[in-house]
């Protein structure tokens, strides 16, 4: 994953502490900064899968429109927003945001709510996608013929209990069960 950290010079606490989650958390993620906005965010962001947006106050007033004109320009892209808001319109702000796809941090702002949001950008693991799907469909009964030929393997078991199916695990089994060969 690339990540694109945009924190204004006067956040350097934020900045480091988006850093700190992001290089605990999600060790392998690729982080580059930036301190203001270019003229044409949109083709810079496009490179990347996350963006942390932390420029200007989090309770400006022109943060909030700031984040709505830069997510009109990237949200068709791949890259995911992730921001925190605060102050008294914090609620309504909030909601507004993640209506339209944006991720705000919760409260209180830290590393526990931070690294909670950027979680919520990430990619679900490809086997816990792959389990998933499976347990979808296994739910609704859709196994379908390959589902069922791997249902009726695992369930036609050996006298040891081991599964024995033609595959190369029962092979690969049988062969360590026997123990070593004598000649």
């Amino acid at each position: 994953m690339r990540v694109l950290l945009m924190a204004s010079n006067s956040n350097m606490g934020v900045r480091e502490l988006y850093t700190t989650v992001l290089r605990e958390s999600f060790p392998g993620w690729g982080v580059s900064a930036m301190s203001g906005l270019p003229s044409n965010p949109g083709s810079i962001v496009s490179g990347f899968d996350v963006l942390i947006y932390e420029l200007n106050k989090p309770d400006d007033p022109r943060r909030f429109k700031d984040i709505q004109a830069l997510w009109a320009e990237i949200k068709g892209g791949p890259a995911r927003m992730v921001t925190h808001i605060e102050g008294p319109y914090r609620e309504g702000i909030v909601a507004e945001l993640e209506s339209q796809g944006v991720v705000c941090v919760g409260t209180p702002f830290g590393p526990e709510t931070v690294g909670v949001a950027i979680a919520r950008v990430a990619p679900a693991s490809r086997v816990s996608r792959q389990r998933d799907e499976a347990g979808e469909a296994e739910e609704q009964g859709e196994l379908g013929e390959a589902g069922e030929l791997v249902a009726a393997r695992d369930s036609a078991h050996s006298p040891d209990g081991l599964a024995a199916g033609p595959g190369w695990g029962g092979r690969l089994r049988g062969l360590f069960r026997r123990g070593p060969r004598q000649e």
